[in-house]
């Protein structure tokens, strides 16, 4: 997956949510808002036709959530887009 379809602050508002996907949440600055939460867990509960749906409105926060979902790697991946997109 390229991470330029990913914004940092979609890549941080998915690891902030891991509790919505069975793990604790990233201890980071901040936590998402309800909304974000919310919309993270339709994404991750519709289906294919519906979360394509969802791609159109929030690309980057679906790209953000198949990432999470589909490597197993996938938390450091992010961190890794946040880190390098952190200002000095």
């Amino acid at each position: 997956m390229d991470h330029m379809h990913i914004n940092p602050s979609d890549a941080r508002d998915v690891l902030d949510a891991r509790d919505v996907f069975g793990h604790h949440n990233h201890d980071g600055d901040r936590e998402c808002g309800d909304f974000k939460r919310n919309l993270i867990t339709a994404i991750i509960c519709a289906g294919p036709e519906d979360r394509g749906r969802l791609a159109l409105g929030f690309p980057s926060l679906v790209a953000a959530i198949r990432s999470q979902t589909s490597n197993p790697a996938s938390i450091e991946y992010l961190e890794g887009i946040t880190r390098s997109y952190e200002r000095p």
